[in-house]
Parts: C-alpha cells; sequence; structure tokens
C-alpha cells in the first residue's frame, strides 16, 4: 500500500501485481484531489474509500503487451518487449521492436537510455536475437557511441553469437 499525504486528507492506493498480469491499482483520495494518469499497461480505480471485500481482477498481460508492442511511444514498446521476455515470450514482434530501438540515433539521453535497454534485453534473449545482429554490428562502427553501450553491444553480440552455436 501506499500513502501520500499524511493520514488525514491524503490518498490511498492498494496495488495488487500478479506474474503474467497487469497490475491493478485501487485508490481513494479528497475531495477535489486529481486522479492519477494511468498508464496503458496498469488498470486504475478510484473509489470513495475500501469496501470490506474488494473484488480485484486482473487482466492478462500478454494481449496487452502485444498490443503495446505497436505503441507510439519508444518507451512504451520497450516496456512491452522487456516485460514479454521476462514472462519467456519471445518472437520475431518482440525482437523487430528492440532492432528498430537501436536504430533511433538520436543523442538525447531518454534516447540513449532505450538503445541501452533494448541491447540489454537483446542480451538476456540470446540466440532468438540472430535478426538483430547487423543493427547491433552497425552500432559498433559509429565513432561517437558511449563506451558504456558500446560495452553492452559487445557482451550482446558475444552472447547472441554464442547461444546460436551452442544450438547448432
Amino acid at each position: 500500500p501506499r500513502r501520500r499525504g499524511g493520514w488525514f486528507g491524503g490518498d490511498f492506493t492498494l496495488r495488487f501485481l500478479a506474474k503474467g498480469y497487469i497490475a491493478a491499482d485501487y485508490y481513494t483520495t479528497p475531495k477535489n484531489s486529481s486522479k492519477p494518469q494511468p498508464y496503458p499497461y496498469e488498470t486504475t480505480t478510484a473509489l470513495s474509500n475500501f469496501p470490506a471485500d474488494l473484488d480485484v481482477r486482473l487482466k492478462p498481460a500478454r494481449p496487452v503487451l502485444l498490443g503495446l508492442l505497436k505503441s507510439q511511444k519508444a518507451i512504451y514498446r520497450l516496456w512491452a518487449a522487456e516485460r514479454l521476455v521476462k514472462l519467456g515470450y519471445v518472437n520475431s514482434d518482440v525482437v523487430t521492436v528492440l532492432t528498430a530501438l537501436l536504430e533511433n540515433n538520436r543523442e538525447n539521453n531518454e534516447e540513449k537510455w532505450i538503445r541501452s535497454s533494448a541491447v540489454r534485453v537483446l542480451t538476456r534473449i540470446g540466440h532468438d536475437a540472430r535478426a538483430a545482429l547487423p543493427a547491433l554490428k552497425n552500432m559498433l562502427r559509429v565513432d561517437k557511441i558511449d563506451k558504456y553501450l558500446r560495452l553492452d553491444i559487445e557482451e550482446a553480440i558475444k552472447k547472441i553469437d554464442s547461444d546460436s552455436k551452442n544450438n547448432n
């Protein structure tokens, strides 16, 4: 449970989590308080007060996450791919989304973080991420690449190549 604003007059949130399901938040807020911004990957329900029995129904995550792979926002696509891999669900769509995230060459901090995170997810996938090898190798040819990202890319290539050789 999360509590904000003190014991009196604040809001209170209960969050329910289960592997393979979308998080569910139930919250109470005082009058004239703003409602939290819901994300597409969780459900948020406002209550005037918490009932004695709360009927919590969690949505399966996979359909929601597969839909988020097509989101306009890069951060949502990354988040969905990352969660699908953690759930053990890897297919060509996930690898394609992660590879596309690598090809964004903007140099702001968020884009660097997204590329770095995509590389780490591809490393976690291993040999099933063979389709991303050309993009990873292209990234190494760029002169202005961050040294830590370079190390992550080299590790990803090594892991994907070694897993491919072990599985053949």
